[in-house]
């Protein structure tokens, strides 16, 4: 896992530490893979800043402020929404205050969703899924 990491492939660090843990059967080690898990900074990927741009409301925006840490650093959630408010999660960002940003933060690299986001995001979907499949289900009555 430290190779993969090292090579700057988080995600597949990540990937196989889950599996590890899930397939751990010493309470304490499992415990130790679960908290690194948990710490979002950890997986921290380079990565551009992300388009934040809003046209009445509809665009993309960081919202959150998960993970907080003394250094001014915490965890937003990149959002696409309507009429400025948040409807779909995209990426996590590890983001800290700037007085140069306009919006006052400064991205320092993506990260894995917030175990809240991913939630929401799952809801999202399996909600859409269901209301498509309710209105074509109505259309073809």
């Amino acid at each position: 896992m430290l190779a993969l990491r090292t090579a700057g492939r988080m995600a597949e660090a990540r990937a196989s530490l889950v599996r590890q843990a899930r397939d751990e059967s010493d309470p304490r080690a499992k415990a130790a893979q679960e908290a690194e898990l948990r710490d979002l900074r950890r997986w921290v990927e380079p990565d551009e800043e992300p388009h934040l741009y809003s046209m009445t409301g509809f665009g993309c925006s960081l919202f959150g402020h998960y993970q907080p840490q003394g250094d001014g650093t915490s965890v937003a959630v990149l959002w696409f929404t309507l009429l400025g408010l948040p409807v779909l999660p995209i990426a996590g960002y590890l983001v800290c205050g700037s007085d140069e940003s306009p919006l006052g933060l400064h991205t320092l690299g993506r990260v894995p969703l917030p175990p809240s986001a991913r939630i929401a995001r799952v809801a999202i979907v399996a909600a859409a899924i269901v209301g498509a499949v309710a209105a074509l289900a109505h259309l073809g009555s």
